[in-house]
């Protein structure tokens, strides 16, 4: 919060007495006339100059608060922006407990016309956000922390394990405030903020939470969207802590490090490859997923994910089209292998989900060899994976 002084100005008025003598023979002296001055014309018409030029400044402060007050933005898209293919990286002060180059970036995975999906991506969690725009305000719907994967939580059913926050709302004014879920309380305590950062400096409004024994500022410039926050507990030996705004990065992917587990050269054990996925604003998993399972041999030509998602269950559903069955000429003990190391694979993708249902075409998955029932659960196992240490 930005700390306003004041200076008080003391101001002394030095009073003038006239005294008038007396006379023991006052009533054989003629009245004696007043002789008090009067103050002058001129004092008293610079006198009422002065007031009028203090008024007149008075009104011309006023109007130009009124005029700066008018010049903030009302539109929510200008204060939270839809955003693509941008990353924003923010740096972090936890003062005794700061840890060296840990940063949190932040990436528009999918939008639409109203709603943005991010993750904020930070020290060992992963966390998605969703954010509406309503008529008056931008509420957060949808939230949930350890979300390493990425499903477009804008197309599923999949319930937020948070309630609704209202994270901004108009008219943006100072003095403005609403109250939210789990009691906090919201407020604008600021349109004129100048913040610097090794980006920018952006003038931004800033909007203060409080909830319990926390205080979260967060300060919001013009078609950027949030350049810092400040984050303090009121607990004894609690420090502050501040996040800002260090880097925009402009046409670039979301990069996810996923693990593959394809067969190794003699077909009997499973090994490990580290690869990259990179999804694009409103590109899902699906697709480049299915290509690094070809270039592994976990799936033959035309084997395609048809689709992909955490269920309401916990469960993640993966359905597979026919080709996966009809190219494949393995043994019952290769296409064993080889189904493992595709439940292993997308377990790891979701962040260690250790459930996961095969369906084919949306029925039930059944070869030549190996059949599963409808939602029979599979879990990923590592006995047969070769660890391979780095030379």
């Amino acid at each position: 919060m930005l700390k306003k002084k004041y200076w008080m100005i003391a101001t002394s008025f030095l009073l003038l007495a006239g005294c008038q003598a007396e006379d023991d023979n006052v009533n054989d002296d003629p009245p004696q006339e007043d002789n008090q001055e009067e103050i002058p014309e001129e004092n008293t018409e610079d006198t009422n100059d002065m007031t009028d030029i203090t008024e007149a400044d008075d009104e011309t402060n006023d109007e130009t608060d009124i005029s700066d007050e008018e010049n903030v933005s009302q539109e929510l898209m200008d204060w939270m922006p839809l955003l693509e293919n941008v990353e924003y990286v923010y740096t972090s002060d936890y003062g005794e407990e700061a840890l060296d180059g840990y940063t949190t970036s932040r990436y528009p995975q999918f939008n639409s016309e109203s709603t943005q999906q991010f993750s904020i991506r930070g020290y060992e969690n992963t966390t998605v956000n969703i954010y509406e725009h309503q008529e008056d305000a931008v509420v957060n719907v949808f939230s949930r922390e350890e979300t390493f994967f990425r499903d477009n939580f804008l197309e599923t059913d999949y319930p937020s394990p948070v309630e609704e926050q209202p994270v901004l709302q108009l008219p943006i004014e100072e003095g403005n405030s609403w109250s939210g879920s789990d009691n906090a309380e919201f407020e604008i305590t600021d349109t004129q903020v100048m913040i610097e950062t090794p980006v920018g400096s952006f003038e931004s409004i800033e909007v203060t939470m409080t909830q319990g024994d926390l205080t979260e500022i967060n300060y919001y410039a013009e078609g950027i969207g949030l350049v810092q926050q400040t984050i303090a507990y009121n607990e004894e030996g609690a420090d502050p802590s501040e996040v800002t705004l260090i880097e925009i990065n402009e046409d670039v992917p979301e990069m996810r490090e996923i693990t593959l587990y394809p067969l190794d050269a003699e077909g009997m054990s499973l090994i490990q490859q580290q690869v990259t996925l990179n999804l694009y604003t409103n590109e899902n998993q699906i697709d480049p997923l299915t290509d690094l399972l070809r270039e592994s041999g976990l799936f033959t030509e035309n084997a395609q994910i048809n689709s992909m998602y955490l269920d309401t269950q916990g469960v993640i559903q993966l359905d597979i089209n026919q080709a996966f069955i009809d190219e494949s000429s393995a043994g019952s003990g290769i296409e064993s292998l080889i189904i493992q190391g595709i439940v292993n694979t997308v377990s790891q993708l979701y962040g260690s989900i250790p459930s996961v249902a095969l369906s084919i075409d949306g029925g039930p998955y059944t070869s030549g060899h190996i059949t599963f029932e409808e939602n029979e659960v599979l879990e990923p196992d590592f006995e047969n994976v070769i660890i391979e240490e780095s030379p």
